[in-house]
């Protein structure tokens, strides 16, 4: 997991703990992660804040612009912002 988010593994522990201490996170048997209820639910709402403001800022992009941009993204392997049908819209 360090090396995917490039945090150092003392960043990565550190962030663990808090995670653990905010109630977000167990660490099971054998250090096994999991997401708690509220943890699940802190998830939920920052994707959701997260796409209106994805949303938001995808509409000042014409139609044709997001087309050509989710092509490259596509293209590039990437998934297309997940607003972007929203804003075209």
């Amino acid at each position: 997991v360090a090396r995917k988010a490039y945090i150092s593994p003392q960043g990565l522990e550190e962030a663990v703990q808090a995670l653990q201490a905010a109630g977000y996170l167990n660490v099971g048997a054998e250090g096994a992660l999991q997401l708690t209820d509220m943890g699940r639910e802190h998830v939920a709402l920052r994707r959701k804040r997260a796409a209106t403001i994805e949303a938001s800022q995808l509409k000042a992009f014409s139609v044709s612009e997001l087309e050509t941009a989710c092509r490259v993204l596509g293209a590039l392997g990437a998934a297309p912002p997940t607003g972007s049908a929203q804003a075209a819209a």
